[in-house]
């Protein structure tokens, strides 16, 4: 059974309970976060100015991958209530990288959310994930796996969330999040022009009715292509 439970709960509650950091020990959930800087009283992290289109390029392009790899995964997905996520991963031989880019429908507190959520859904007794060193630090908030050659990397940038994997680790990893990191901070716009940009759904004045079973696809079309959204009944 995957183990995991509200982070946010925790944090709120060293905020108004002060607790010390005796208390915080015994619960490893709140230590994760005082250690990883996510509950931090005397800087809190908080969101650089803009917020971030998400128009992303086809996925060879974004994972920095050529003819040699496969594609083995490029979709959409809902991981949770705040936003929707965009997963690529591609292989060569045992070579493999993996990105997701979850766009947050409330900013900042829901990137945030969405790096705990990926960080503590874990079969372990605690999180493996610490503090990324300074080298690789690349947003408000960044946690690198604990394995020596730290593969993956989890960061906050203003309304994302992106995870990074690679199956070297290292250097490998850390070169594709500058490379994402680079591309990110090329759309970054004012938060007037994102909700312009925002897709805009017109439904049908008919009655749609759907049994049992059936599914119903959707799929507005903002400017950076479509986003496709599937209704289970």
């Amino acid at each position: 059974m995957i183990r995991r439970r509200s982070l946010l709960a925790a944090g709120l509650t060293f905020f108004q309970t002060g607790q010390n950091m005796a208390e915080a020990n015994s619960d490893p959930w709140l230590w994760f976060r005082m250690k990883t800087g996510i509950v931090d009283v005397v800087h809190p992290p908080k969101p650089g100015p803009g917020l971030v289109l998400a128009q992303w390029p086809a996925a060879p392009a974004l994972l920095g991958v050529d003819a040699a790899w496969t594609i083995t995964d490029d979709f959409f997905y809902i991981p949770n209530a705040r936003g929707a996520s965009h997963r690529y991963a591609a292989r060569q031989g045992q070579q493999t990288r993996e990105v997701e880019l979850f766009l947050s429908a409330d900013g900042f507190p829901g990137a945030v959310e969405r790096v705990l959520e990926i960080a503590t859904t874990t079969m372990l007794p605690n999180p493996p994930y610490d503090k990324a060193p300074e080298t690789a630090r690349f947003g408000e908030i960044t946690l690198a796996s604990d394995d020596p050659a730290h593969r993956t990397l989890i960061w906050t940038f203003r309304n994302l969330c992106v995870r990074v994997d690679t199956s070297g680790g290292g250097e490998d990893t850390r070169a594709l999040a500058r490379r994402l990191l680079d591309g990110l901070q090329r759309r970054v716009v004012e938060p007037a022009v994102f909700n312009q940009a925002r897709p805009r759904l017109t439904l049908p004045d008919s009655e749609i009715v759907l049994r049992p079973g059936e599914s119903a696809r959707i799929v507005p079309t903002p400017a950076g292509g479509p986003v496709g959204l599937t209704l289970m009944v």
